[in-house]
């Protein structure tokens, strides 16, 4: 009866521990340890992060201001066609509005958005008087 019993409890130890293995999503977390910044001036596509051949990047936050009137901002990734991050454009963000009197900020420790393969990060505001910084990760 004792050896059913060390039998019995090495065989729910091991299979515990199998099952902890098991991982739903990403097991390592990215980082974000650069920041790129764009000072007022643009309202077309601005390329913020350049593309660099085999590689992604990674999106942890951004904080946006405004010294003039209510501005529509907006994160995408894309490559050069006709324009900056006009050809295979992915939406990194919604269209937001960004005040003179309340910035915009969305910053998390680890990426929660990235470009696709090789593509270029762009904001594009409709107002001049838009600053961006934005933290992300490229490897």
């Amino acid at each position: 009866m004792l050896r059913f019993c060390a039998a019995l409890l090495l065989l729910l130890t091991l299979a515990s521990a199998v099952q902890a293995e098991n991982v739903v999503g990403p097991s390592n977390a990215i980082l974000c340890n650069k920041i790129a910044i764009q000072e007022v001036g643009f309202t077309t596509a601005t390329i913020l992060v350049p593309a660099v051949a085999g590689q992604t990047i990674f999106i942890c936050g951004w904080n946006v201001t405004n010294t003039g009137v209510n501005a529509t901002v907006l994160f995408t990734s894309g490559t050069f066609g006709a324009a900056n991050c006009d050809t295979g454009t992915k939406k990194l963000s919604p269209s937001f509005t960004v005040s003179s009197n309340s910035p915009n900020q969305d910053h998390t420790l680890n990426a929660g958005s990235s470009s696709n393969l090789s593509q270029a990060v762009c904001v594009t505001s409709s107002a001049v008087t838009v600053s961006v910084l934005l933290w992300y990760s490229q490897f």
